[in-house]
Protein backbone atom coordinates (compact mmCIF):
# COMPACT_ATOMS: atom_id res chain seq x y z
CA UNK A 1 0.00 0.00 0.00
CA UNK A 2 1.03 3.60 -0.62
CA UNK A 3 0.40 6.19 2.09
CA UNK A 4 -0.43 9.87 1.61
CA UNK A 5 -1.88 12.94 3.29
CA UNK A 6 -4.28 15.57 1.92
CA UNK A 7 -7.16 17.59 3.39
CA UNK A 8 -5.87 16.61 6.87
CA UNK A 9 -6.72 13.00 6.03
CA UNK A 10 -4.39 10.02 5.74
CA UNK A 11 -4.82 7.73 2.74
CA UNK A 12 -3.78 4.09 2.37
CA UNK A 13 -3.97 3.38 -1.35
CA UNK A 14 -3.42 0.36 -3.53
CA UNK A 15 -2.95 2.84 -6.40
CA UNK A 16 0.15 5.01 -6.52
CA UNK A 17 -0.87 8.69 -6.38
CA UNK A 18 2.06 10.96 -7.23
CA UNK A 19 -0.13 14.09 -6.97
CA UNK A 20 -0.56 13.71 -3.18
CA UNK A 21 2.02 14.39 -0.45
CA UNK A 22 3.51 10.99 0.55
CA UNK A 23 3.87 9.92 4.16
CA UNK A 24 7.25 8.64 5.30
CA UNK A 25 5.64 5.99 7.50
CA UNK A 26 2.31 4.19 7.40
CA UNK A 27 -0.22 5.57 9.90
CA UNK A 28 -1.59 3.16 12.55
CA UNK A 29 -4.99 3.47 10.88
CA UNK A 30 -5.67 5.45 7.71
CA UNK A 31 -8.68 7.76 7.50
CA UNK A 32 -9.36 6.65 3.93
CA UNK A 33 -8.63 3.33 2.22
CA UNK A 34 -8.41 3.10 -1.58
CA UNK A 35 -8.45 -0.38 -3.07
CA UNK A 36 -8.92 -2.17 -6.36
CA UNK A 37 -11.89 -4.52 -6.47
CA UNK A 38 -15.33 -5.35 -7.73
CA UNK A 39 -17.82 -2.47 -7.97
CA UNK A 40 -21.54 -3.03 -8.67
CA UNK A 41 -23.21 -1.74 -11.82
CA UNK A 42 -25.87 0.03 -9.73
CA UNK A 43 -26.69 0.83 -6.11
CA UNK A 44 -29.74 -0.78 -4.43
CA UNK A 45 -32.93 1.07 -5.31
CA UNK A 46 -31.29 3.05 -8.11
CA UNK A 47 -32.82 2.48 -11.53
CA UNK A 48 -31.29 5.29 -13.60
CA UNK A 49 -28.26 3.60 -15.11
CA UNK A 50 -27.90 6.26 -17.79
CA UNK A 51 -26.53 8.78 -15.29
CA UNK A 52 -22.80 8.86 -14.61
CA UNK A 53 -23.40 8.72 -10.84
CA UNK A 54 -25.82 7.24 -8.30
CA UNK A 55 -26.28 8.16 -4.65
CA UNK A 56 -27.69 6.54 -1.53
CA UNK A 57 -27.42 8.06 1.97
CA UNK A 58 -23.94 6.64 2.62
CA UNK A 59 -22.66 5.54 -0.81
CA UNK A 60 -21.82 7.12 -4.15
CA UNK A 61 -21.25 5.17 -7.36
CA UNK A 62 -19.47 6.80 -10.30
CA UNK A 63 -19.40 5.28 -13.77
CA UNK A 64 -16.90 6.88 -16.16
CA UNK A 65 -16.99 5.58 -19.72
CA UNK A 66 -13.73 3.93 -20.86
CA UNK A 67 -12.19 4.55 -17.42
CA UNK A 68 -14.02 2.51 -14.78
CA UNK A 69 -16.36 2.53 -11.79
CA UNK A 70 -15.73 4.04 -8.35
CA UNK A 71 -17.64 3.16 -5.18
CA UNK A 72 -17.27 5.69 -2.34
CA UNK A 73 -18.61 4.54 1.04
CA UNK A 74 -19.06 6.20 4.46
CA UNK A 75 -16.45 8.86 3.71
CA UNK A 76 -13.80 6.24 4.44
CA UNK A 77 -13.47 3.81 1.52
CA UNK A 78 -13.06 4.08 -2.24
CA UNK A 79 -13.11 0.93 -4.36
CA UNK A 80 -11.91 1.29 -7.94
CA UNK A 81 -12.75 -1.09 -10.79
CA UNK A 82 -10.84 0.18 -13.84
CA UNK A 83 -11.74 -0.83 -17.37
CA UNK A 84 -9.10 -3.26 -18.64
CA UNK A 85 -7.95 -0.84 -21.33
CA UNK A 86 -8.13 2.30 -19.15
CA UNK A 87 -5.26 4.78 -19.13
CA UNK A 88 -3.86 4.72 -15.54
CA UNK A 89 -3.55 8.51 -15.60
CA UNK A 90 -7.27 8.79 -16.33
CA UNK A 91 -8.07 6.38 -13.48
CA UNK A 92 -6.10 8.59 -11.09
CA UNK A 93 -7.66 11.75 -12.54
CA UNK A 94 -11.21 10.72 -11.62
CA UNK A 95 -10.07 9.17 -8.34
CA UNK A 96 -8.55 12.46 -7.17
CA UNK A 97 -11.36 14.50 -8.74
CA UNK A 98 -14.99 13.40 -8.61
CA UNK A 99 -14.42 10.37 -6.33
CA UNK A 100 -12.54 12.45 -3.77
CA UNK A 101 -15.20 15.18 -4.03
CA UNK A 102 -17.89 12.62 -3.16
CA UNK A 103 -15.80 11.38 -0.23
CA UNK A 104 -15.36 14.91 1.11
CA UNK A 105 -19.13 15.48 0.95
CA UNK A 106 -19.74 12.20 2.78
CA UNK A 107 -17.44 13.42 5.56
CA UNK A 108 -19.48 16.63 5.93
CA UNK A 109 -16.79 18.91 4.52
CA UNK A 110 -17.35 21.85 2.16
CA UNK A 111 -15.31 21.47 -1.06
CA UNK A 112 -15.25 24.61 -3.22
CA UNK A 113 -14.11 24.87 -6.82
CA UNK A 114 -11.26 27.24 -6.19
CA UNK A 115 -7.71 27.93 -5.07
CA UNK A 116 -6.30 29.34 -1.83
CA UNK A 117 -3.20 31.16 -0.61
CA UNK A 118 -1.92 32.18 2.82
CA UNK A 119 -2.10 35.87 3.77
CA UNK A 120 -2.78 37.83 6.96
CA UNK A 121 -2.25 34.69 9.01
CA UNK A 122 -5.07 32.85 7.24
CA UNK A 123 -6.45 31.56 3.97
CA UNK A 124 -7.61 33.73 1.09
CA UNK A 125 -9.82 31.71 -1.25
CA UNK A 126 -10.59 32.39 -4.93
CA UNK A 127 -13.68 30.83 -6.53
CA UNK A 128 -15.43 31.35 -9.84
CA UNK A 129 -16.23 29.75 -13.19
CA UNK A 130 -13.79 27.81 -15.34
CA UNK A 131 -11.11 30.02 -16.89
CA UNK A 132 -11.72 33.07 -14.69
CA UNK A 133 -8.15 33.07 -13.31
CA UNK A 134 -8.26 31.26 -9.96
CA UNK A 135 -5.14 29.19 -10.55
CA UNK A 136 -3.32 32.07 -12.22
CA UNK A 137 -3.91 34.30 -9.20
CA UNK A 138 -2.62 31.62 -6.84
CA UNK A 139 0.48 31.16 -9.01
CA UNK A 140 1.27 34.89 -9.07
CA UNK A 141 0.84 35.17 -5.32
CA UNK A 142 3.08 32.12 -4.97
CA UNK A 143 5.74 33.86 -7.06
CA UNK A 144 5.59 36.78 -4.60
CA UNK A 145 6.34 34.45 -1.70
CA UNK A 146 2.86 33.57 -0.51
CA UNK A 147 2.29 29.96 0.44
CA UNK A 148 -0.35 28.05 -1.52
CA UNK A 149 -2.88 25.68 0.07
CA UNK A 150 -4.06 24.12 -3.16
CA UNK A 151 -5.86 24.49 -6.45
CA UNK A 152 -9.11 23.26 -8.03
CA UNK A 153 -10.51 21.72 -4.82
CA UNK A 154 -10.47 24.04 -1.80
CA UNK A 155 -11.98 22.52 1.36
CA UNK A 156 -13.57 24.45 4.23
CA UNK A 157 -14.00 22.69 7.58
CA UNK A 158 -14.75 23.53 11.21
CA UNK A 159 -11.63 23.34 13.38
CA UNK A 160 -11.36 22.01 16.92
CA UNK A 161 -11.80 25.56 18.20
CA UNK A 162 -15.05 25.97 16.26
CA UNK A 163 -13.49 28.38 13.76
CA UNK A 164 -13.70 27.92 10.00
CA UNK A 165 -10.48 26.78 8.36
CA UNK A 166 -9.17 25.81 4.94
CA UNK A 167 -7.42 22.43 4.59
CA UNK A 168 -4.26 21.92 2.49
CA UNK A 169 -4.99 20.11 -0.78
CA UNK A 170 -2.92 18.62 -3.58
CA UNK A 171 0.54 20.16 -4.26
CA UNK A 172 -0.07 21.26 -7.83
CA UNK A 173 -1.50 24.04 -10.01
CA UNK A 174 -2.97 23.82 -13.49
CA UNK A 175 -1.96 26.72 -15.72
CA UNK A 176 -2.33 27.62 -19.38
CA UNK A 177 0.73 28.44 -21.54
CA UNK A 178 0.25 32.22 -21.54
CA UNK A 179 0.03 32.26 -17.73
CA UNK A 180 3.23 30.20 -17.53
CA UNK A 181 4.95 32.57 -19.95
CA UNK A 182 4.08 35.58 -17.79
CA UNK A 183 5.48 33.72 -14.79
CA UNK A 184 8.70 33.01 -16.69
CA UNK A 185 8.05 29.26 -16.68
CA UNK A 186 8.71 26.90 -19.58
CA UNK A 187 6.31 24.11 -20.52
CA UNK A 188 9.16 21.86 -21.64
CA UNK A 189 9.34 19.83 -18.41
CA UNK A 190 5.63 19.94 -17.50
CA UNK A 191 2.89 17.40 -18.19
CA UNK A 192 -0.33 18.35 -19.95
CA UNK A 193 -3.42 18.41 -17.72
CA UNK A 194 -5.93 15.81 -18.91
CA UNK A 195 -9.47 17.04 -19.64
CA UNK A 196 -8.43 20.64 -19.03
CA UNK A 197 -7.89 22.26 -22.40
CA UNK A 198 -4.31 23.32 -23.02
CA UNK A 199 -3.32 23.61 -19.35
CA UNK A 200 -0.18 22.13 -17.79
CA UNK A 201 0.33 20.62 -14.33
CA UNK A 202 2.74 22.70 -12.24
CA UNK A 203 4.01 21.09 -9.01
CA UNK A 204 3.97 23.27 -5.89
CA UNK A 205 7.35 22.58 -4.34
CA UNK A 206 8.86 25.13 -1.96
CA UNK A 207 5.83 27.17 -0.98
CA UNK A 208 3.10 24.65 -0.19
CA UNK A 209 1.33 25.37 3.11
CA UNK A 210 1.26 22.01 4.96
CA UNK A 211 -1.33 22.75 7.65
CA UNK A 212 -4.87 24.20 7.93
CA UNK A 213 -5.33 27.96 8.11
CA UNK A 214 -8.20 30.09 9.44
CA UNK A 215 -10.52 31.21 6.66
CA UNK A 216 -10.04 34.96 6.18
CA UNK A 217 -12.01 35.76 3.00
CA UNK A 218 -13.60 34.23 -0.08
CA UNK A 219 -13.18 36.09 -3.36
CA UNK A 220 -15.85 35.46 -6.01
CA UNK A 221 -14.39 36.17 -9.47
CA UNK A 222 -16.57 37.02 -12.46
CA UNK A 223 -15.97 38.37 -15.94
CA UNK A 224 -16.82 41.94 -16.91
CA UNK A 225 -16.40 44.07 -20.02
CA UNK A 226 -15.22 47.31 -18.45
CA UNK A 227 -11.54 48.27 -18.50
CA UNK A 228 -11.50 48.82 -14.76
CA UNK A 229 -11.04 46.10 -12.14
CA UNK A 230 -13.82 46.19 -9.56
CA UNK A 231 -13.24 44.87 -6.03
CA UNK A 232 -16.13 45.31 -3.60
CA UNK A 233 -17.82 43.53 -0.68
CA UNK A 234 -20.35 40.91 -1.74
CA UNK A 235 -23.47 41.89 0.19
CA UNK A 236 -27.13 40.88 0.50
CA UNK A 237 -29.04 37.64 0.22
CA UNK A 238 -27.12 36.65 -2.91
CA UNK A 239 -24.09 35.78 -0.76
CA UNK A 240 -25.34 32.24 -0.10
CA UNK A 241 -26.17 31.66 -3.76
CA UNK A 242 -22.76 33.02 -4.74
CA UNK A 243 -21.02 30.48 -2.54
CA UNK A 244 -23.28 27.51 -3.31
CA UNK A 245 -22.82 28.06 -7.04
CA UNK A 246 -19.10 27.45 -6.53
CA UNK A 247 -19.29 24.08 -4.79
CA UNK A 248 -17.12 21.34 -6.26
CA UNK A 249 -19.25 18.76 -8.13
CA UNK A 250 -22.47 19.91 -6.35
CA UNK A 251 -24.54 17.25 -8.13
CA UNK A 252 -22.90 14.63 -5.89
CA UNK A 253 -24.31 16.13 -2.67
CA UNK A 254 -28.14 15.60 -2.77
CA UNK A 255 -29.27 12.32 -1.25
CA UNK A 256 -26.34 11.91 1.15
CA UNK A 257 -26.83 11.69 4.91
CA UNK A 258 -24.37 14.56 5.18
CA UNK A 259 -26.20 16.90 2.76
CA UNK A 260 -27.95 18.93 5.46
CA UNK A 261 -24.75 19.43 7.48
CA UNK A 262 -22.78 20.44 4.37
CA UNK A 263 -25.45 23.00 3.44
CA UNK A 264 -25.47 24.28 7.03
CA UNK A 265 -21.68 24.67 6.87
CA UNK A 266 -22.05 26.62 3.61
CA UNK A 267 -24.57 29.00 5.23
CA UNK A 268 -22.33 29.41 8.28
CA UNK A 269 -19.43 30.20 5.96
CA UNK A 270 -21.39 32.99 4.25
CA UNK A 271 -22.44 34.55 7.56
CA UNK A 272 -19.04 34.41 9.25
CA UNK A 273 -16.67 35.15 6.37
CA UNK A 274 -15.85 38.21 4.31
CA UNK A 275 -17.06 37.64 0.76
CA UNK A 276 -15.43 39.88 -1.83
CA UNK A 277 -16.63 40.26 -5.41
CA UNK A 278 -13.99 40.74 -8.10
CA UNK A 279 -15.09 41.73 -11.60
CA UNK A 280 -12.42 41.92 -14.32
CA UNK A 281 -12.23 41.56 -18.08
CA UNK A 282 -9.79 38.64 -17.92
CA UNK A 283 -7.00 40.65 -19.52
CA UNK A 284 -3.96 38.47 -18.78
CA UNK A 285 -1.72 41.50 -19.06
CA UNK A 286 -3.33 43.04 -15.97
CA UNK A 287 -2.95 40.11 -13.58
CA UNK A 288 -0.15 41.86 -11.67
CA UNK A 289 -2.39 44.91 -11.24
CA UNK A 290 -5.08 42.67 -9.77
CA UNK A 291 -2.57 41.09 -7.39
CA UNK A 292 -1.42 44.57 -6.30
CA UNK A 293 -5.03 45.64 -5.69
CA UNK A 294 -5.77 42.54 -3.63
CA UNK A 295 -2.64 43.00 -1.53
CA UNK A 296 -3.82 46.53 -0.71
CA UNK A 297 -7.33 45.28 0.04
CA UNK A 298 -5.96 42.72 2.49
CA UNK A 299 -3.71 45.28 4.22
CA UNK A 300 -6.65 47.64 4.67
CA UNK A 301 -8.89 44.87 6.02
CA UNK A 302 -6.25 43.70 8.51
CA UNK A 303 -6.15 47.21 10.04
CA UNK A 304 -9.93 47.34 10.63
Amino acid sequence: MFHYRAFELTFASAIELPDIVPLQAAPPQADVTIRLGAVPDALPGQQDRESWFQTTPDRTLLHIDEVGRYLIEDGARITVAPVATADPDMVRLFLLGSATGALLYQRGLLPLHGSAVEADGGAMVFVGPQGIGKSTLAAHFGQRGYRILGDDVCVVAVGLDGELQVLPAFPKLRLCPDALERLGRSTATLNKARFDGDKFVVPITGNLCPHPLPLRAIHLLSAGYAETITIRPFLGFARADGLLSNLYRPELLPGLNSAASVCALAITTTTRTRLIEIVHNRDAGRIEELVDRLEQEWKTASRL
